[in-house]
């Protein structure tokens, strides 16, 4: 087995750990069906993670997952033949982690622009009501 074999079912030991103590706190019963560490996910080396609840709904697992980490991919998929409900969790390789984390950074500094250019302009709304304000109160205490 390759260093970066070890390096991926390591990898994939430490997000299944992980992601499982996460969902223990609302399904304590929760199993792990299966872990692939992967290039088949990602060329990065993903890691799908893939758990069967217990007590919780998968939709409730889902929604935990992705407040939890926002870079992660969580969906439920039902068993057609058993009709049980399996969470499966994609973790993206560190490379692409590093690159949805950069698009996100790039995204927020856009809205923090944009939120930017709207506080400059609400400002200078306001120094134009303010002045007009003025304006017109000395003009009507003059016409007095």
């Amino acid at each position: 087995m390759s260093t970066s074999e070890n390096r991926g079912e390591w990898h994939a030991e430490r997000v299944a750990h992980s992601v499982l103590g996460k969902i223990r706190e609302i399904d304590e019963d929760a199993r792990v069906q299966s872990v692939t560490p992967s290039a088949l996910f990602s060329k990065d080396g993903g890691t799908v993670l893939r758990v069967t609840p217990r007590n919780a709904s998968g939709v409730r697992i889902c929604q935990l997952v992705r407040n939890t980490w926002p870079l992660t991919t969580a969906t439920c998929v039902e068993c057609s033949l058993s009709g049980n409900t399996i969470v499966q969790v994609f973790v993206p390789g560190h490379g692409e982690l590093k690159r949805n984390a950069q698009s996100l950074v790039e995204e927020m500094n856009y809205v923090v622009r944009i939120l930017g250019k709207l506080i400059q302009v609400s400002a200078l709304a306001l120094v134009v009501v303010i002045t007009l304000a003025v304006v017109t109160h000395t003009d009507a205490r003059h016409k007095v």
